[in-house]
């Protein structure tokens, strides 16, 4: 059992895209945040990094969004599949000098101003998860997306 679980660890694990890279692609610096499987569910962690497009400043900050659209894989079929897309777009205010966090609050809140650590997939079968990453930037509508590595929910 132990080398079927790390043969289908590796094969889906292989299928995933890799995260992309902040290379001067033409996109502002960025780095997706971490993913974590525990019984039953995937917590996606915010984007650690977004710079700015757009000139800014403390005092004129520029906002940023995120969405995480969680995937499942599907052995049977070999690929990815959507699993669940009903994550808002959180937000939070990104300048020159990173990510404006007001004392005593996170970076990014949800769309009422709720502060979040991370979003929250539960009630899942076990499996190969993913996130497929959506950050926007505001000022311009810049939509970029990116995969985050894939883990099992026991």
């Amino acid at each position: 059992m132990a080398l079927v679980g790390a043969a289908l660890m590796v094969a889906a694990g292989g299928v995933c895209p890799r995260p992309a890279a902040a290379d001067g692609t033409g996109w502002p610096a960025h780095a997706i945040g971490g993913v974590s499987c525990s019984a039953g569910q995937v917590a996606a962690y915010p984007p650690v990094q977004m710079s700015p497009v757009t000139p800014t400043n403390f005092t004129r900050p520029e906002e940023v969004g995120w969405s995480p659209n969680l995937y499942q894989y599907n052995s049977a079929t070999a690929q990815w599949t959507l699993y669940d897309s009903s994550m808002p777009y959180y937000r939070a205010f990104t300048s020159s000098y990173g990510y404006f966090q007001a004392p005593l609050h996170q970076a990014w809140t949800t769309p009422t101003g709720n502060d979040i650590v991370f979003s929250l997939f539960g009630g899942l079968a076990p499996g190969y998860y993913a996130v497929w990453h959506v950050l926007v930037w505001r000022s311009t509508g810049s939509e970029h997306t990116m995969w985050s590595p894939s883990c099992q929910v026991p």
